[in-house]
């Protein structure tokens, strides 16, 4: 009974999930008794943060088991005080047939400003599609993304007098040399990621260690080729036993 109660809350539908079994009135009859609390069906949360020297707002969303399969769809959306912005929507469904596998699919889109340091902006577009397991520590994932940078030099500060004169997004200044990776390029590539997690607690742990290593292979199509591979580790230990 524990283990169903567990794949039930790994659904991320319930709050709530307890099985319990009792003995029948009848020989080798049992009586299954399961208690379930359900999680809101829409939920809105908002918030601020501030990353690489600017401050954004993000507003996110979620739809839970609208359907009654226990599908999932979320949105975030993010604006930060430079313009740069994130939209993202993620659909997320069991696979069913017996095994606890999920799909998620997400599609994608992101301005990045980075101007005053680097003098281009950067836009990607883009989809994902990803099967993962929460009792299985493999995950697989198909990334398809366009990228497109655009030169722009940073404004200076305007004269007494001056009138500036505006010049079309994206179009560079003279004298702004152009980064070898401007313009557009489409990245197709699969990863693969496993975990290992023996962590006493996810959030403050104290004993176990936590390993996740990620393969990424780009190159299926489009225009940009590159093999990358990045491992974290974790180790929890109390000194002296606690003492």
């Amino acid at each position: 009974m524990a283990v169903a109660s567990a794949r039930l809350m790994e659904l991320d539908v319930f709050k709530v999930a307890e099985a319990t079994v009792d003995a029948g009135s009848n020989p080798g009859e049992v009586i299954v008794d399961l208690q379930v609390e359900e999680k809101g069906a829409y939920s809105l949360n908002m918030g601020t943060f501030s990353q690489g020297g600017e401050v954004s707002g993000e507003t996110s969303w979620a739809m839970r088991n609208v359907m009654g399969n226990a599908e999932k769809v979320q949105g975030t959306f993010s604006l930060g005080h430079k313009l740069s912005n994130v939209f993202k929507v993620e659909a997320s469904q069991p696979i069913g047939f017996g095994n606890t596998g999920r799909v998620n699919v997400s599609v994608f889109q992101s301005l990045l400003n980075l101007v005053k340091h680097s003098s281009y902006k950067e836009r990607q577009r883009g989809f994902t599609v990803e099967l993962s397991d929460p009792e299985s520590p493999h995950q697989l994932s198909y990334e398809g993304s366009w990228r497109t940078v655009l030169p722009e030099k940073p404004t200076p500060p305007a004269k007494k007098g001056a009138t500036a004169t505006p010049r079309p997004a994206g179009q560079q200044q003279p004298g702004v040399a152009l980064p070898t990776e401007a313009g557009h390029s489409f990245k197709s590539s699969v990863k693969y990621v496993v975990t290992h997690d023996t962590r006493d607690d996810r959030i403050m742990p104290t004993e176990g260690a936590f390993v996740r290593a990620s393969t990424e292979l780009a190159g299926l199509g489009g225009d940009v080729k590159f093999w990358k591979q990045v491992v974290e580790a974790q180790a929890h230990a109390t000194p002296l036993g606690g003492a």
